[in-house]
């Protein structure tokens, strides 16, 4: 062995360092997430690499001991230090055996919780709510280099690896075309700015990849701790075989072609269809790299597009291309530019997010959709002079404007976004049309006659920019006051509502008071009547009876009075029970039961019968 491959491992690992800064640099520049997740690949392809240095350069200091020591023993005549060699702890060799059981088995394990570590690290970062990348095409020409140095390396190492010397770099090739395969993916995400998230999703990619290598290290791990090995076999268990079908193909290939050798009997890349497939290959792949080439020379442009040819990046001053197909020269000569000018296109004024559909029931208070715009009106209400209060008003108008492109070449070139243009100048007209307009103008039944005045003024001003557009429809609707004061306006309503339902509550309590009322009256005046009748004849009577009484009186008075107590005695003893006794009970003792009785007893039938004889 030499120290060449030594060397090129060292250069490897600091490549990969100084990638790994220059990465960091941009990711605190473009804020990538995918250029954080590559320093994962960066850290392991460096141990990896310094790992197999480290052997390597043990393996030659062993192999430079034993050519030693067997030189010394040539001349000595002796293998004393050949056996002394065999059991110093110092020696490289021992050192060697040593980095082979305890520390190669340990490294897989290492390199499986980093891959673990990071890979989870980089799926839980939350990147939903980041601001997009600010200069995301700064990253594409470094990441561009990078890969394609990391692939010089690795088709190096690779190639070093199908030797018997080499085989131990066939690892670090392998992680160093696995990093090289990243950063091209990294570029292509950073420089895709029309996909939304494609950093993100790259960076997710990268860390679900990383866990899948911890499951691979792993099971390595075990199955070279219980396989049988040579003892000549190096530990290789930190190799990912995964990882070597993305980077090396043509070591899956031949794993393909000994499977068919295996299968048929005999060796498919011996007979002579084989080896006319091999020679015809490359040029069956130029001819049909050269067939696609010559396809860019077409032009197909649909029915509804013009196309507009441009050589080398310039508008070519000819007729505009009509829908079929026509020839040009192939790319990058000649390259024909698309323009759908037979479709109606559309801008929206007042609101954002048109793919919105807005709510089923439209109201007012709630908003037709995410984000709208205020637009100023004038007021006749000049409010008080000592309020400070502006007479002017603020609405929210929805004004879908729908165009078509007529001229082509004024549209596609001579502005770097027509359609945002097509949208500042709506603004600007709309603007301008309602800051001379009261809230009554819009609302009322003038809307179409605005509508058609708007359309007039916005393709005035499209013409006089030279837009080459023509304005098809322009349409003012969704026009209500903002939705901040759709709580004040509700309260008022709801006060006039609330003071309405009190009038009417009492009109109610009055229509059904007033007739009880009238009614409970005159009960009290013929109750009043009744008993002024009722006093005044019950006085009469009572003087009559008097002077009757008094007649009786003056006839008979012991008599009248006689009969005056016994109506009065009689009176008062009606309904009580008594009990005559007619003898002189002076000396006996009576006991009396005043319970009453419902119904006679077995004890009563004799006293019954004596009473009913």
């Amino acid at each position: 062995m030499d120290k060449h491959h030594e060397r090129v491992l060292a250069g490897l690992a600091v490549l990969c360092g100084l990638t790994a800064l220059i990465n960091f640099g941009l990711a605190g520049r473009t804020h990538l997430f995918s250029l954080s997740a590559l320093h994962a690949f960066e850290l392991w392809t460096v141990i990896v690499a310094l790992a197999t240095a480290l052997r390597l350069r043990l393996g030659r200091l062993e192999e430079e001991e034993r050519r030693d020591a067997a030189a010394h023993a040539a001349q000595s005549g002796t293998a004393l230090f050949e056996a002394s060699a065999e059991v110093d702890p110092f020696t490289a060799a021992r050192t060697r055996r040593l980095l082979e059981q305890r520390l190669i088995p340990f490294l897989t394990v290492l390199l499986a919780a980093i891959a673990v570590l990071l890979g989870r690290a980089i799926l839980m970062r939350d990147a939903q709510g980041a601001n997009p990348p600010p200069n995301p095409l700064l990253a594409v020409p470094f990441l561009a280099g990078q890969a394609f140095l990391l692939f010089l390396f690795s088709r190096y190492l690779l190639g070093l690896s199908r030797t018997p010397q080499g085989r131990l770099l066939r690892g670090p090739g392998v992680y160093a075309g696995l990093t090289c395969l990243f950063y091209l993916v990294a570029g292509v995400a950073a420089a895709a700015t029309s996909v939304p998230h494609a950093d993100r999703y790259i960076a997710k990619l990268m860390g679900g990849y990383l866990l899948l290598l911890a499951v691979e290290m792993v099971l390595n791990a075990l199955a070279d701790l219980y396989r049988p090995r040579r003892k000549t076999e190096p530990c290789t268990s930190y190799e990912s075989r995964i990882s070597r079908l993305l980077t090396d193909p043509a070591s899956w290939a031949r794993s393909v072609l000994m499977t068919l050798d295996y299968q048929f009997g005999f060796k498919v890349s011996d007979t002579w269809f084989f080896r006319f497939l091999a020679r015809a290959l490359i040029p069956l792949l130029l001819f049909q790299l050269v067939a696609l080439y010559a396809l860019t020379s077409l032009v197909f442009i649909r029915e509804y597009e013009a196309g507009i040819l441009e050589r080398f990046g310039a508008p070519v001053e000819a007729p505009v291309l009509e829908s079929g197909i026509h020839f040009k020269w192939p790319w990058p000569f000649e390259t024909a530019r698309r323009l759908p000018v037979k479709r109606i296109l559309r801008v929206v004024v007042g609101y954002h997010d048109d793919t919105h559909n807005g709510p089923e029931a439209i109201l007012w208070s709630v908003p037709h959709y995410p984000r709208e715009d205020y637009f100023m009106l004038a007021s006749r209400d000049s409010g008080g002079s000592d309020s400070g209060a502006v007479p002017v008003n603020l609405l929210v108008i929805n004004v879908p404007v729908e165009y078509r492109i007529t001229n082509a070449m004024q549209y596609g070139y001579a502005f770097a976004d027509p359609s945002a243009l097509l949208e500042q100048l709506a603004y600007r007209t709309v603007s301008l049309m309602t800051a001379g307009m009261d809230v009554p103008d819009l609302l009322g039944p003038r809307q179409a006659e605005n509508a058609a005045e708007l359309r007039a003024r916005l393709q005035a001003e499209a013409d006089r920019v030279g837009l080459g557009v023509e304005i098809l429809f322009v349409g003012m609707q969704g026009i209500h006051p903002p939705v901040a004061v759709a709580e004040s306006f509700q309260s008022v309503v709801g006060a006039l509502e609330s003071r309405e339902s009190q009038i009417l509550e009492a009109r109610a309590y009055l229509n059904r008071k007033l007739p009880v009322a009238s009614a409970e009256a005159v009960t009290e005046v013929a109750r009043a009547k009744a008993y002024r009748v009722r006093k005044a004849q019950s006085a009469d009577a009572e003087a009559y009876r008097f002077l009757r009484q008094v007649a009786a009186h003056r006839v008979s008075p012991s008599v009248y009075r006689a009969r005056t107590y016994l109506g009065s005695l009689e009176t008062a003893l009606s309904g009580i029970r008594k009990y005559v006794v007619a003898a002189d009970a002076s000396h006996e003792i009576i006991q009396f039961n005043f319970e009453e009785k419902l119904r006679p007893d077995l004890f009563d039938f004799g006293s019954t019968l004596e009473s009913g004889r």
